[in-house]
């Protein structure tokens, strides 16, 4: 993952009745970044965590959802790979996740999520994590797609270029297009 770009010039120099032979070349290697991507969605029905509630959802009704995130490395090996994210105030982390054992944690007084990755090798992949929110809307969300999943950011460490990358995600809201019960204009706060 890197570039070596080589330049040479040669030239001639005259003056003063004598020529001169000059040359010089300069050599530089560019090391390539890591490109860490982040992909998050919500679903209901599909994945590996069980969902309850009315959909379309109700207001003043407990609604859960499945978020589906997955990051995927294509070029260095990345360590300390670290999501961070954000819940509004009326989604509840309920402590659900997939696999039971991934690196999921939520910070009460913040209302971040954080998912922890060690190590993503060289052209490693992806990794993935599903964890369950409930959502509780207000009459202010009725009609809406209320957000599930707010500033999504993804940081690691390239160990090659030695240097962190990062990348964004889009927000996560009810609206699940990729579920199979999702049918267009339905799924609104009703």
């Amino acid at each position: 993952p890197s570039v070596t770009l080589t330049l040479s010039l040669a030239g001639r120099t005259s003056g003063a009745g004598s020529a001169t032979n000059i040359t010089s070349t300069l050599t530089k290697t560019i090391k390539v970044a890591s490109d860490l991507a982040l992909s998050a969605k919500s679903v209901r029905t599909i994945g590996n965590i069980e969902n309850t509630g009315p959909y379309p959802p109700k207001v003043g009704s407990e609604t859960t959802y499945t978020v589906m995130l997955t990051a995927e490395n294509y070029i260095n090996s990345v360590a300390d790979v670290k999501m961070t994210a954000r819940l509004p105030g009326y989604v509840r982390y309920t402590g659900v996740t997939y696999p039971g054992n991934a690196a999921v944690t939520y910070n009460e007084e913040t209302r971040e999520v954080t998912w922890t990755i060690p190590e993503m090798p060289a052209g490693g992949g992806s990794k993935q994590v599903q964890f369950q929110v409930s959502v509780t809307p207000s009459e202010s969300l009725k009609s809406r797609y209320p957000e599930i999943l707010t500033d999504i950011h993804l940081v690691g460490f390239d160990r090659f270029v030695q240097q962190q990358i990062e990348t964004d995600a889009a927000t996560v809201t009810t609206l699940i297009e990729t579920d199979p019960v999702f049918q267009p204009a339905t799924g609104a706060v009703e």
